[in-house]
């Protein structure tokens, strides 16, 4: 990228924390490339420039223009006049990057004199204008969570010699028989070949994981060329055809395993091999159930998957792009945000349509790890042009994409934008009289280009028209929560209590979401003075300004005191992050199978900032991510308010996604009293928890909890509310632990809580991990470890937030990223923080 390029060499940009609007002018200006190269003595013509360049381009050759590109989202392919390269002399290639901003600025302004009207497009905090009439991710031009650099540079470039054929791109489509008993496979090669007739043998293998070819078969295929005007080469496409029977299925996390095949198709002629292409690919059959509700008092839909033949609940978070510039987003970076997302026991993510496209590396690891993926294409949170120019632009780029991931098992569902029909339909960019006109182009770009250019390249995979929506040609609200997907904003824009989750009751919620601060280490490169909530180093990475800092300070007055210091402010932000998403997963998971999945905004950070992520731009866990691997766990025990004052019951319930039954487990629930410094028996029960269910088992009248408080209380139902809370624990058959969890009568703000001395010892060091045991003489609720030297500690604890009884102990390890090496425990020791809610004022 032109700005991490111009950073290496002038120091421009020094770190994610420099004031970026220094450096606007690098968007605002051309540039240029330059490369000197020779032509190895056996290369022979034609020549190709291969490229995916970011994003409205040109490449010149020996100063000869070659091509132009228009799109961040395309693999361009421009044939080189044989004239233009000297087979024994030096040439040059220039590649000249044009002003993302000042194309845009001068596409709208040129539609709007061809069309008489303007596009309107949402504005963020220090962002750019017109940002939707370029094909480049949308966040870049600045977002609620990110900063506003429109990146320029080459992604990828290649001069390649076609003496016969160079296959580009490998179409997977798998077509599962009855009951899965077979697959019909369906390969498509795409790529350039030189102008003669194609007349080449084409040799299909199928391994399995492996390695064991399970299919081997050769074809002959022969075809006219495809040429287009000017070009000395052709474009081709082969389709081969195998069927594979009895085939090992693919299952996401939880559900099965995650069996694999590679695909690789090599072209030869006369014997000579001459190009190969391969890709990785599961057999599974993946539907959408949408069916009427049969009940006289319901009138929506159902809206839940099915992954060969089995309901599967998703249980996950959002996807953003991991970096600001494309180019430092590395295999290893999306392995370590993948396995967080594991760890915290998720099996669904939502590739978010303001970003980009995920590299192929990115695939390959969610089909390996079972983690499904709903997928957005790039258009997000506005309205586009729908002329001849950008509509046949979006085409190439469907058509490239959907072949690009086509095949990998882990792909649930398309979705062509992020909230765009809802953005029409409630008129968020206040078009007024124009609402009409910009329906019309909703429906060109989406109804009459994206659905049928998707469908005809992949038939299989379930689609919608947008995120939310009521699905296709189902015109209406897409908040509406009885039918499709809903995106919930309710608590974070609306400024509503935590309980607000709990009245909503949607089929599938697939965006909600709520900020915290990254961790003080994350801030390390900031001035000590500036660490202060509002100073204006922090307000900078404040992108959600309506809301954002002021929305977390009220929230976090609701439930806890203030913070004495910015430390205690980041954790309390992080806490009360962790208990507003616990509080509407729990809900939403008590209500399966009406309510088929919950995708919380955001996992990842694309830069330092304040967000909504679990997981921080460095791979630190924030607490919410802790909190996920336990409402995101396979069991879950959980816990509401059912009733008002003295008539109020607190209703149990046991959640599981697992596919088998469990008997004989035990439901344990005690209430524990902070003055008193006591842990009460509520109740011991025997439980059987059914496969994929979610039900009630026991119910606690708070007139029967009143009996553990002591006589000399006068209003025992005060001194519950603000003394006690309740654990509850959820044992297996065999004494493993499925589930635990606490549940408090009233705001935490009211206990009155002791100083609590924690201690943290090192117990042991193994490979990866460094193993703790922490102590607590009393109560200490939310405890929270941190490693404060992020050059020592890349990894998670392995639990994190959690609450402890006095003289309780209990082992958390440090799991360390295979990617560093791991530090000796008295390096980690120095670096080790703890606190608890009673530290944080």
């Amino acid at each position: 990228m032109t700005e991490t390029r111009l950073a290496a060499f002038r120091r421009l940009l020094d770190s994610l924390f420099a004031c970026l609007p220094e450096s606007r002018w690098v968007q605002r200006c051309d540039w240029s490339f330059e490369k000197i190269f020779t032509l190895p003595s056996e290369a022979t013509g034609p020549f190709v420039v291969e490229c995916r360049l970011d994003a409205v381009a040109r490449v010149f050759i020996n100063d000869t223009l070659v091509g132009s590109t228009e799109s961040e989202f395309r693999l361009y392919s421009f044939s080189v006049p044989s004239k233009c390269l000297h087979q024994s002399k030096h040439n040059k290639i220039v590649v000249e990057i044009l002003s993302p901003v000042e194309y845009c600025i001068q596409r709208s302004a040129k539609f709007s004199h061809e069309n008489d009207y303007m596009i309107p497009y949402s504005e963020y905090v220090n962002g750019e204008k017109n940002w939707n009439m370029i094909r480049k991710a949308g966040c870049s031009f600045g977002w609620d969570w990110g900063p506003c650099v429109p990146n320029m540079g080459i992604n990828q470039i290649h001069i390649l010699s076609v003496p016969a054929a160079v296959a580009q791109t490998l179409k997977v489509i798998c077509k599962m028989g009855q009951s899965n008993r077979s697959a019909a496979i369906e390969a498509t090669v795409y790529g350039i070949r030189a102008h003669d007739i194609l007349d080449v043998d084409a040799k299909l293998t199928i391994k399995d994981k492996d390695g064991k070819v399970v299919l081997e078969q050769t074809s002959h295929a022969l075809g006219l060329p495809f040429v287009r005007p000017g070009l000395e080469v052709a474009e081709f496409d082969i389709t081969l055809f195998a069927n594979i029977s009895d085939p090992d299925l693919w299952y996401p996390r939880l559900y099965g395993a995650q069996h694999l095949y590679t695909l690789e198709v090599i072209l030869l002629k006369e014997k000579n091999l001459f190009s190969i292409i391969s890709k990785q690919f599961g057999c599974r059959n993946v539907e959408l159930v949408r069916e009427k509700d049969s009940s006289l008092l319901d009138c929506g839909e159902s809206f839940f998957f099915k992954v060969n033949s089995v309901p599967i609940y998703c249980k996950g978070a959002n996807m953003i792009p991991l970096h600001v510039f494309t180019t430092k987003e590395t295999a290893q970076e999306y392995k370590i945000i993948l396995d967080s997302a594991v760890a915290a026991n998720m099996n669904c993510l939502r590739v978010w349509g303001g970003g980009r496209y995920p590299p192929d590396e990115f695939y390959d690891l969610c089909d390996s790890m079972g983690i499904l993926l709903w997928h957005d294409l790039m258009f997000a949170c506005s309205l586009y042009p729908a002329d001849k120019e950008f509509l046949e632009n979006v085409k190439e780029e469907v058509r490239y994409q959907t072949r690009r991931i086509s095949g990998h098992p882990s792909l649930l569902i398309y979705t062509y934008s992020n909230e765009n029909e809802e953005l029409i339909y409630n008129d968020w960019l206040k078009v007024g009289s124009n609402r009409e006109r910009f329906f019309i182009d909703y429906v060109h770009l989406v109804c009459d280009t994206i659905h049928p250019t998707l469908s005809a390249e992949d038939p299989y995979t379930p689609s919608m028209p947008s995120s939310p929506s009521n699905g296709h040609n189902k015109w209406g609200n897409p908040a509406r929560p009885d039918i499709g997907d809903i995106h919930y904003w309710g608590v974070w824009h609306g400024n509503k209590p935590f309980t607000a989750f709990t009245e909503i009751k949607p089929r599938f919620c697939s965006e909600f979401g709520f900020q915290s601060f990254p961790s003080t280490t994350t801030w390390r490169d900031l001035d000590p003075e500036e660490m202060q909530v509002n100073s204006p180093s922090v307000e900078f990475r404040q992108r959600s300004p309506l809301a954002g800092t002021k929305c977390i300070v009220e929230h976090m007055m609701r439930y806890f005191r203030f913070p004495s210091t910015f430390q205690s402010f980041v954790y309390l932000s992080q806490l009360v992050q962790a208990l507003a998403i616990k509080t509407a997963v729990e809900h939403w998971r008590r209500l399966k199978p009406y309510c088929s999945g919950t995708l919380y905004w955001q996992l990842n950070d694309i830069w330092p900032g304040i967000s909504w992520s679990s997981v921080e731009h460095s791979g630190k866990w924030k607490l919410l991510n802790h909190f996920a691997a336990k409402f995101y766990s396979d069991v879950l025990v959980s816990a509401v308010d059912d009733g008002e004052g003295l008539e109020k019951t607190i209703n149990v319930w046991v959640t599981s996604d697992e596919l088998s039954r469990r008997a004989k487990c035990v439901l344990r629930i005690d209430m524990v009293n902070i003055i008193g410094k006591s842990v009460t028996s509520v109740a011991t029960k025997s439980c059987e928890v059914e496969a994929q269910s979610s039900s009630c088992i026991h119910r606690i009248p708070v007139k029967d909890l009143l009996e553990h408080i002591p006589v000399i209380s006068v209003d025992k139902k005060l001194a519950l509310e603000d003394n006690c809370f309740l654990t509850l624990s959820l044992i297996g058959q065999s004494g493993q632990h499925l589930s635990s969890n606490v549940h408090f009568f009233a705001s935490p703000k009211r206990f009155t809580l002791p100083k609590c001395e924690l201690s943290v010892s090192i117990e042991a060091q193994r490979p990866g991990k460094i193993d703790l045991l922490v102590k607590a003489p009393t109560i200490a609720l939310f405890v929270a470890l941190e490693c404060t030297d992020a050059s020592l500690a890349s990894g998670h604890f392995s639990e994190n937030g959690f609450c402890m009884l006095p003289f309780e102990e209990k082992k958390v390890s440090f799991v360390f990223n295979s990617s560093i090496p791991t530090p000796t425990p008295a390096q980690f020791k120095t670096s080790l923080k703890i606190m608890s809610l009673r530290d944080s004022y």
